[in-house]
C-alpha cells in the first residue's frame, strides 16, 4: 500500500501527481506479494546481486535509495532546480509588490501635481485679476507678492512634474521587472513539469533498487543476530561458571574460617591447661616447701642459655664465612696488584728506550711555552736591549727565601722589608704581580707576615718626612701675617691640628693688631700710653679737630637728616619698651624702670630729655648718662623713679629733643584693680554618647592685682525626657528631683580667682538620654565687676555599638560538644569603631569568640562566632550562674571609645548526653550468653537509659554477623529519661568462644562498646527456622505458623518439648514428651489492638445472616461497629465481588470517638441513587452555576443564595470541595463563605446555601470553583462558581473585557501579584499610589453592512459602607469627543449622566465607517492602497461624587477604530 505524506519543504522535490512512496512501508516481505523478478543464473547473478549491493550502500554502511551515481546527482540538480525555482517566484513576488508601491507613488505624485497645478492657475488668477485692479487702483506691493507666489507655484508645479516623470518611469521599469519575473517563473514552471516526469522515473527505480537492498539487509541481520545470540549464550554460561564459582569460593572461605578460628580456640585451650598445669605444680611445690619461682626461674634460665648458646653458635659459623671470603679477597687484590706493577715496570722501559735528542727537544719547547710570558718557545735573540733579565720575559721562580732579592718601586725605602733593591734603573725595579700572586699562593703565612711589616715601616717613613723619593722634606708654610690668623695658627698648634693657608687675607686692617696675646704692627708697645678703652690718647691736632666740631654742632639742635639723598622723618629713638608702665602701686613705695633709647635714624643722631609735666613732676624722677653724639644703631640706658603719694591712676609722657625733632615716651601708672575675662561666652559639649561623660574647662583670666570672688549659680536648665520610671511618683508622693546633666567639681560654686591668675573650673556633661541639652549659668563678680552668664550646651546620643539580640539562647548543650552561634553587633556611628568581645573568667578555656576583637564598619553589621565547648566543670567554675543546669552568664564587649557596657546574656542548658545500659538495676558493660546451639539464638534483655535532656537516636551499627539487637532492626529513638528494652540475639556460626563488641552509636557523637560473650555448641536436634513469623493478629483472632525439627544423630533417637512461655498465647504441637535436648524457638507477630468491634459478637468477626432471599428481590441488614478509641476514625472496606449479590448501600461513615455507627450491606438486586440539582441561572446547565456576589466597596459584604435539589428518592450526603481560587484575601478571613459546606439532603428535598462575600482588598478577580461532591455518584460532578469584585471607592469603570468574564475565562487569569503591588491597569482597581491615569483600550472593528461596531463601558457606584439618605449620585461625563472625532465615526452615548448607589449604567461606544469623513484625509488614502488602518480617538472619563469619592477620577478611554484597505 502507499502512504500519503506532506509536502516536503522548499528546496526539495514534490510530486504533484503521484502519492509519495515510503520504502520502509510499503515493502512486503511476503513472496507472493513480491513482483516477479527477471530469472537469471549463475555467477551473473552472484556478481549483480553484490553489485547492487556495493551501489545501495553508503560509506557510512547505510542502505541508500540511489541505485547509481548518476541518479544521486540528477537528484541533486532536481535540488538545485527547484530551490532556484523558489528563489525566482520569491523574486517575482518581491517585484509585484515593488511595481505596486511604485504605482501608489504614481498615483500619489500624480494628485500632488494636479493640486501643484491648481494652485498655479489660482495664483495666475489672482495675478490677473491684481492687474486688473492695478489699472484703476494701483497696489505695487500686492502685485509683487502676487507674481512671487505665481513664481513659487509654478517652480512647485516644474518640480512636482520632474518628480511625477521619475515616478512613471519607476512604476514602467517595476512592470518590466514583473513581467521578466513572470517570463522566468513560467519557464521554471516548465523545467519544473520536466523534473517531475524524471524523477517519476527514478523513483521507480529507486523502488526496485530499495527492495533488493532490504532482502540483502535482512540476510546479513539474520546472520548477525544468529551469532550474537551465540556470543550472548557463552556470555551467559561463563557468568553462570563464574557465580558458582564464586559462591564455592565463598562457603570454602567460611569453612576454612570457622576451622581456623576452631584452631586458634584449641590451642588457646591448651595454652590455657599449660597454666593450669603450671599451677599445679607451684601449688605441689609450695605443699614441698620448695621455691617455685626459683624453679620455674632456673628452668627458664636454662632455655633461655640453650637458646643463646644455638645463636652464638650460628652467629660462629656466619663470623667464619665471613673472614674466609676476606681472605679470599684479599688474595684476589693482592695478585691485582702485582699484575699492575708488572704492567708499569714494563711501560716505563718502553719509554726509557723511545727517549731520544727528538723527545728533548720536544720537552724544552713544551718548558718555555708553559713559563714564558709571551708562549714562546725560546727567547728573542736578536733583542737591542743590553742585557736579557729573565724577569722581563718570564716568572722568576727561585728558592723560598725569594724576598731576599726584590724591591718596590720606591727606592730608598725597604722593599716590603724584604732587602734592599736594584738602583741600576733610576732606583725603581717593577715587582712582577705574577711573582708576588704565585708566592702569596705558595707561602701565605710568610707573606702576611712582611706586608705587615712593610705598611709599619712605611707609616714611619711618611711621620717622618721621607718623601716617595728617600729625602725628607724640610720645607714649610709661610708665618701667616694676620693677628687672627696667627692666633688661629697657635690655638691650632696646641691642639696639634693643621691650619687652612687660605685664611690669610691679602691685606691686614687697622684691627688685626689689636688681638691679645698676639703682636701686631699697630699693636701698642707695652711701654706704650692708652686711655680707659685701651686706645692710645689723641694728639694735640686730634684734640683741636675734636673742639671744632662740638662747635659747630651747638647752633644746629634741630636739622634735617639727609643721608644718600634720603630725608628722616618721624622719631628718631625707639623707646623700649613702649611704655613705661607703673602698674598696681602701693602708696609710700619707690619704684624704678630702665628702659633703653635706640638711635634709628640714617646716621650720628643726640636726644636730651625735657622737664615733667607739673602735674607729675613730683612723682617721678629721670637719670641717665648722657651718651652724646649717637651712631645710628646705638642705645643709651635711662632710668625713672617713681614714688605714689596718692592712689590714683597717673597718664602722662615724656618728652625727648632729638637732633630731627622731639618725640615723646607714654608714662602711666595705675593702681591694684580686679579685672575678670571669660575665654569663651558659650561652652558647647557636641555629641556625647550616653553613658560617657565629657569635660570641658572653663577659663576665668583675672588682669588685676586685686583677687576676685566668684560664685556660680543656674538661671535656666533644659534637658531631654528620662524614661518614666525614673521620674514617676511612688505611692502618691512627689518625684525625685533628677541629677542636673551639667556638673562642677565639688565647691567650686563659689571660689575666689587670684590676681593675675587664671582659675580653670571643669564642666562635667553625663547625658541619660538622647537628645539637646542646655543651661544658662549666672556668674557673680560681688562689687568688684558686674555679672555675667554663661551658656552650656550638648548633645545626648545613643550609644553607637549594640547587640541586635540580648539573649544569645544555645538551647541544650551536650558535654564535650562544640555549639556555635553568632552574635551580631550594630554601629550606628558614622566612624569604624573597635570592639573586643571579653570571655568571663568562669568560662575560659570553654568559651571562644573569633574574632574576639575587630572593627565594626559605620552604619553596618559585625558578625562575632561563638563557640561553647561544653564541659562538665562548667558546673563548678559558674556555679553562681547556674540554675538547674542551666547556664546564664552575662558577656561583655568592650568597646574602647564607649564607655557605657555592651552586654549580652548567654544561656544554654548543660547535660549529659551518656547512655546507661543496664540489666537487672545494674550498669553492665559485658553481656554472657552462655552455650547456644549453632544453629540457634540465645536472647538477653539489656536496658537501655537516658540521662541527658534531650532526645538521642542511636543504632547498634555495624551489627556483627552473629548478634541480632530487636525491636527496630538495631535503631531506634530515646526520649530525655526514658528507658527502653532492648533483646540482643545471639547467634553463633562456629564451636567457638565468640567474643565480640556491640558498637552502639547516638546522634550525639557517642560511641559505646559492649562485650559479648559466648560459645558456639554443635547441636543434635535441629529447627528448619530459628524464628517464626506470624502475620499480624487482631485481638481476639488466631494465625498459623509450622516450623521442621530434625535430629542429625544417626544412632540415637531424641524427645522434645516445646515449652512456650507463660502467657504468651502460644499453643505448639505436638505436646511435650521429656527434657533430652533444649533448643530455642523465636516466634513474633504483631498483636494489633482492636480500635473497633462489632456489635453482634463483641470482636473483629461476626456473621452476617440474610436469610432466604426470593431472586429478584433484595433485603437489607445493618450491621453495628462501635468504637473503642479516642478519636474520631475513617471506616474502609474491601470491595465486594461486582458481579456477586452482596453490596455496600451506603458510603462507609466516619466513626466518631466512643461512638457506633451502622453500615447496610444488602443482597439482591441494588439499587443506584443518583443526586440531581437545578440552578436559577447558570451558563453551563448541564454541569456548572455561576453565582455573581456583584461589585462591593473593601470591607464590605454582600450575599447570594443557591438552592440545591435532592431528586432521588432517598436521603443524599454532599460536600464543597475547593477545586481552584483567584485572589485572597489580606487577612485570614476568606472571600467567600458557603454555609453549609456539608449537609445531607432528604430524597425530593431542597436545601439553600448562603454564599457571603467579604473582601479585604481591591480585586476584580475574586472567585472559586467548588465542586459538590456527592459519594458514590457517577454522574459527572456538579460545578459551583463564585465570582466577585471590590474597589477602593464607590465609583469604578469596567472595561469591556471584565465584565464579560465568567466561567471558563476565570481560570486562566493571572494570579494575585502580592508583592508588586498596585494591580495592573486592566483590573480597573485603583493603585495604592494613584500617579498615573489608568488608560481603558477599546477596539472598534466594523462589520455587517452597516460598517458599525459597538462595545460596551460599565459605569457603576456601589454602595455606601454607611448608608447615607443625602449622599448624591456618582457623576459621569466624556471629554475629548469634538466634531472631528464624531465625523470619523466615532460615538459615545450617553456622554454624562448620574448613577445611584448600587446601580450600573452601561456606555455604548460605536465606530461606523464614514467614506465621506475619509476621503481626502491621511487614513483614506493609505487605505486606499490596500492597507488597513485604525483611527484613534482619546476620550477623558471624569468621576465625580460617591462615598468614598474615586482616588484616581480620570480615567482615559482609548477608542480605536479599524479601517480596512481598500484597492481600486
Amino acid at each position: 500500500m502507499a502512504t500519503h505524506l506532506p509536502p516536503p519543504p522548499s528546496g526539495f522535490l514534490s510530486f504533484d501527481d503521484e502519492e509519495d512512496f515510503d520504502p520502509l512501508e510499503s515493502y512486503d516481505p511476503d513472496p507472493e506479494n513480491e513482483p516477479a523478478m527477471p530469472a537469471a543464473s549463475g555467477p551473473d547473478v552472484a556478481a549483480d546481486a553484490a553489485a547492487l549491493l556495493k551501489k545501495a550502500t553508503h560509506s557510512n554502511g547505510m542502505l541508500s535509495t540511489y541505485d547509481d551515481d548518476k541518479t544521486y546527482k540528477d537528484r541533486v540538480h532536481r535540488a538545485r532546480v527547484a530551490g532556484d525555482f523558489q528563489y525566482l517566484r520569491k523574486r517575482a513576488e518581491d517585484a509585484s509588490e515593488a511595481a505596486s508601491v511604485a504605482q501608489r507613488n504614481e498615483r500619489t505624485q500624480g494628485e500632488r501635481y494636479e493640486e501643484l497645478r491648481n494652485r498655479s492657475a489660482e495664483a495666475e488668477a489672482e495675478v490677473e485679476r491684481l492687474t486688473d485692479l492695478g489699472k484703476t487702483q494701483p497696489n505695487i506691493g500686492a502685485q509683487q507678492a502676487a507674481h512671487s507666489r505665481l513664481a513659487d507655484a509654478l517652480g512647485a508645479e516644474r518640480a512636482q512634474a520632474e518628480t511625477m516623470s521619475r515616478a512613471v518611469a519607476a512604476a514602467r521599469a517595476a512592470e518590466r521587472i514583473v513581467k521578466g519575473s513572470r517570463d522566468a517563473e513560467e519557464r521554471a514552471k516548465a523545467a519544473e513539469h520536466v523534473r517531475q516526469q524524471q524523477a517519476r522515473s527514478q523513483l521507480e527505480q529507486a523502488r526496485a533498487g530499495h527492495k533488493r537492498a532490504v532482502l540483502s539487509l535482512r540476510e546479513r541481520v539474520a546472520k548477525e543476530r544468529e551469532g550474537a545470540d551465540e556470543i550472548a549464550e557463552g556470555y551467559r554460561q561463563r557468568n553462570d561458571e563464574r557465580a558458582v564459582a564464586v559462591m564455592e569460593l565463598k562457603e570454602s572461605t567460611a569453612a576454612i574460617s570457622a576451622q581456623m578460628r576452631a584452631a586458634n580456640a584449641k590451642r588457646a585451650e591448651r595454652q590455657a591447661e599449660v597454666e593450669r598445669s603450671r599451677q599445679a605444680e607451684k601449688a605441689a611445690i609450695l605443699a614441698a616447701g620448695g621455691n617455685p619461682y626459683m624453679v620455674f626461674r632456673q628452668r627458664e634460665e636454662e632455655a633461655r642459655l640453650a637458646r643463646e648458646r644455638a645463636k652464638m653458635e650460628r652467629q660462629l659459623d656466619a663470623n667464619m664465612t665471613e673472614l674466609q671470603g676476606t681472605i679470599l679477597q684479599g688474595y684476589k687484590e693482592e695478585a691485582e696488584k702485582r699484575d699492575k706493577a708488572k704492567t708499569s715496570r714494563e711501560m716505563i722501559e718502553a719509554k726509557a728506550k723511545a727517549i731520544s735528542s727528538n723527545g728533548k727537544a720536544q720537552s724544552n719547547t713544551k718548558f718555555m711555552f708553559e713559563n714564558t710570558k709571551a708562549k714562546v718557545s725560546v727567547i728573542d735573540p736578536t733583542s737591542k736591549l743590553d742585557h736579557i733579565n729573565p724577569s722581563q720575559h718570564m716568572t722568576v721562580k727561585s728558592r723560598p727565601d725569594w724576598k731576599m732579592g726584590l724591591t718596590t718601586a720606591e727606592a730608598g725605602v725597604d722593599n716590603l722589608g724584604m732587602g734592599s733593591g736594584n738602583t741600576k734603573y733610576g732606583g725603581k725595579i717593577v715587582v712582577d704581580p705574577d711573582v708576588v700572586d704565585y708566592y702569596a699562593e705558595k707561602y701565605p703565612e710568610v707573606t702576611a707576615e712582611m706586608m705587615a711589616k712593610a705598611e709599619v715601616k712605611v707609616a714611619k717613613a711618611r711621620a717622618a718626612g721621607v718623601p716617595p723619593g728617600g729625602h725628607k722634606t724640610a720645607i714649610a708654610l709661610p708665618e701667616p701675617t694676620a693677628a687672627t690668623v696667627r692666633l688661629m695658627a697657635a690655638e691650632a698648634s696646641a691642639r696639634h691640628e693643621a691650619v687652612d693657608e687660605l685664611l690669610e687675607p691679602e691685606a691686614e686692617g687697622l684691627w688685626e693688631s689689636a688681638v691679645d696675646g698676639v703682636e701686631g704692627p699697630l699693636r701698642p708697645s707695652k711701654g706704650a700710653k692708652e686711655n680707659a678703652f685701651g686706645l692710645r690718647e689723641l694728639s694735640t691736632l686730634e684734640k683741636r679737630y675734636m673742639a671744632e666740631a662740638q662747635a659747630r654742632q651747638k647752633p644746629n639742635q634741630i636739622i634735617p637728616q639727609v643721608v644718600g639723598g634720603k630725608t628722616w622723618s618721624g622719631p628718631a629713638f625707639i623707646c623700649k619698651p613702649n611704655v613705661i608702665l607703673f602698674a598696681d602701686f602701693d602708696v609710700g613705695k619707690t619704684y624704678e624702670i630702665k628702659f633703653t633709647l635706640t638711635n634709628v635714624s640714617y646716621t650720628f643722631n643726640a636726644f636730651r630729655p625735657a622737664a615733667l609735666p607739673d602735674a607729675v613732676a613730683s612723682f617721678f624722677e629721670l637719670s641717665h648718662v648722657p651718651p652724646g653724639r649717637m651712631s645710628a644703631g646705638v642705645t643709651a640706658d635711662l632710668f625713672i623713679k617713681f614714688s605714689p603719694k596718692i592712689n590714683q591712676d597717673i597718664e602722662s609722657e615724656i618728652t625727648f629733643n632729638t637732633a630731627t625733632g622731639p618725640m615723646t615716651v607714654p608714662l602711666k601708672a595705675t593702681t591694684k584693680k580686679a579685672k575678670i575675662a571669660l575665654a569663651t561666652p558659650t561652652i558647647d559639649f557636641g555629641a556625647v554618647v550616653m553613658g560617657e561623660t565629657r569635660r570641658l574647662p572653663l577659663t576665668f583670666v583675672n588682669g588685676g592685682a586685686l583677687d576676685c570672688p566668684l560664685t556660680i549659680s543656674t538661671l535656666h536648665a533644659t534637658m531631654p525626657t528620662d524614661p518614666p520610671a525614673d521620674g514617676e511618683a511612688i505611692g502618691g508622693e512627689e518625684p525625685a528631683p533628677l541629677p542636673p546633666l551639667f556638673t562642677f567639681d565639688a565647691g567650686v560654686e563659689q571660689t575666689v580667682v587670684k590676681g593675675y591668675d587664671t582659675t580653670t573650673i571643669m564642666l562635667t556633661f553625663a547625658p541619660r538620654q538622647p537628645g539637646d541639652a542646655a543651661t544658662l549659668f549666672k556668674l557673680g563678680y560681688g562689687p568688684a565687676q558686674p555679672d555675667d552668664e554663661i551658656s552650656v550646651h550638648g548633645l545626648g546620643v545613643a550609644v553607637p555599638i549594640y547587640v541586635e539580640r540580648d539573649t544569645i539562647d544555645l538551647l541544650t548543650c551536650c558535654y564535650d560538644g562544640l555549639y556555635r552561634e553568632s552574635v551580631v553587633l550594630h554601629n550606628r556611628s558614622k566612624t569604624a569603631l573597635k570592639v573586643n568581645v571579653l570571655v568571663p573568667r568562669p568560662l575560659k578555656g570553654y568559651l571562644e569568640f573569633v574574632p574576639s576583637t575587630g572593627f565594626v564598619q559605620a552604619r553596618s553589621p559585625f558578625a562575632v562566632s561563638l563557640k561553647l565547648r561544653a564541659n562538665p566543670d562548667i558546673l563548678k567554675t559558674c556555679e553562681q550562674y547556674i540554675t538547674d543546669e542551666v547556664l546564664s552568664i552575662p558577656i561583655s564587649v568592650s568597646v574602647p571609645e564607649q564607655v557605657l557596657p555592651v552586654s549580652f546574656m548567654l544561656r544554654a542548658q548543660l547535660t549529659d548526653p551518656t547512655l546507661r545500659f543496664e540489666r537487672d538495676g545494674l550498669e553492665v558493660s559485658t553481656l554472657h550468653f552462655g552455650s547456644c546451639p549453632l544453629n540457634a539464638s540465645r536472647i538477653l534483655e539489656l536496658s537501655i537509659r537516658n540521662v541527658s535532656a534531650l532526645p538521642q537516636r542511636f543504632g547498634f551499627l555495624p551489627l556483627p554477623k552473629e548478634l541480632d539487637v530487636q525491636p527496630g532492626d538495631a535503631i531506634g529513638t530515646i526520649l530525655p529519661g526514658e528507658t527502653l528494652v532492648r533483646r540482643v540475639l545471639f547467634s553463633p556460626t562456629a564451636e567457638i568462644t565468640h567474643k565480640i563488641t556491640l558498637t552502639c552509636r547516638t546522634s550525639l557523637n557517642r560511641t559505646y562498646h559492649l562485650k559479648c560473650v559466648g560459645t558456639g555448641i554443635q547441636p543434635i536436634l535441629t529447627l528448619s527456622s530459628v524464628k517464626l513469623s506470624l502475620p499480624p493478629t487482631v485481638e481476639g483472632d488466631t494465625s498459623f505458623g509450622d516450623v521442621t525439627l530434625t535430629n542429625s544423630s544417626k544412632h540415637e533417637a531424641r524427645t522434645f518439648e516445646f515449652a512456650p512461655p507463660v502467657g504468651s498465647c502460644l499453643k505448639l504441637a505436638p505436646k511435650p514428651l521429656d527434657h533430652a535436648a533444649t533448643l530455642f524457638l523465636g516466634v513474633e507477630t504483631p498483636v494489633v489492638a482492636v480500635p473497633m468491634v462489632l456489635a453482634s459478637s463483641g470482636g473483629v468477626t461476626s456473621e452476617v445472616a440474610f436469610g432466604s432471599v426470593p431472586v429478584g428481590q433484595s433485603r437489607m441488614v445493618s450491621i453495628a461497629i462501635i468504637s473503642r478509641e479516642d478519636v474520631a476514625l475513617q471506616l474502609t472496606a474491601d470491595p465486594l465481588e461486582e458481579l456477586g449479590p452482596f453490596s455496600l448501600i451506603n458510603a462507609l461513615p466516619l466513626l466518631p470517638p466512643r461512638g457506633a455507627v451502622e453500615i447496610d450491606p444488602e443482597t439482591g438486586e441494588p439499587s443506584k441513587v443518583k443526586l440531581g440539582g437545578e440552578a436559577r441561572r447558570s451558563y453551563r446547565s448541564d454541569s456548572c452555576v455561576l453565582v455573581h456576589c456583584g461589585d462591593v466597596l473593601v470591607g464590605s459584604e454582600a450575599s447570594k443564595t443557591v438552592t440545591i435539589e435532592n431528586k432521588s428518592a432517598f436521603a443524599v450526603g454532599y460536600a464543597l470541595k475547593l477545586l481552584q481560587a483567584g485572589h485572597t484575601n489580606n487577612g485570614a478571613a476568606p472571600v467567600f463563605d458557603v454555609s453549609p459546606t456539608e449537609a445531607e439532603i432528604a430524597g425530593g428535598a431542597t436545601l439553600t446555601l448562603t454564599v457571603r462575600f467579604a473582601p479585604d482588598l481591591a480585586s476584580d478577580s475574586f472567585w472559586q470553583l467548588l465542586e459538590v461532591s456527592v459519594p458514590n455518584q457517577e454522574s459527572s460532578p456538579h460545578l459551583l462558581m463564585l465570582r466577585g469584585r471590590s474597589y477602593e471607592s464607590a465609583g469604578y469603570v469596567l472595561a469591556p473585557e471584565q465584565h464579560s468574564q465568567v466561567g471558563p475565562s476565570l481560570l486562566l487569569a493571572k494570579a494575585r501579584d502580592t508583592i508588586c503591588l498596585p494591580t495592573p491597569a486592566l483590573t480597573g482597581i485603583p493603585a495604592a499610589a494613584p500617579t498615573d491615569k489608568r488608560i481603558i483600550e477599546v477596539l472598534l472593528v466594523p462589520s455587517g453592512a452597516a460598517g458599525a461596531a459597538t462595545a460596551t463601558l460599565l459605569i457603576g457606584n456601589c454602595k455606601a459602607l454607611v448608608p447615607d439618605p443625602k449622599a448624591a449620585g456618582l457623576e459621569f461625563s466624556f471629554e475629548g469627543l469634538d466634531d472631528a472625532a464624531s465625523r470619523r465615526g466615532f460615538g459615545v452615548e450617553p456622554l454624562k449622566g448620574v448613577v445611584k448607589e448600587g446601580e450600573q449604567q452601561a456606555i455604548k461606544l460605536s465606530f461606523t465607517l464614514k467614506e465621506e469623513a475619509l476621503a481626502g484625509t491621511e487614513l483614506g488614502v493609505i487605505a486606499s492602497f490596500g492597507v488597513p488602518q485604525w483611527a484613534e480617538v482619546s476620550l477623558k472619563c471624569v468621576l465625580k461624587g460617591g462615598t468614598p469619592p474615586p482616588a484616581q477620577p480620570e480615567t482615559i478611554v482609548l477608542l480605536k477604530g479599524y479601517i480596512a484597505g481598500r484597492s481600486h
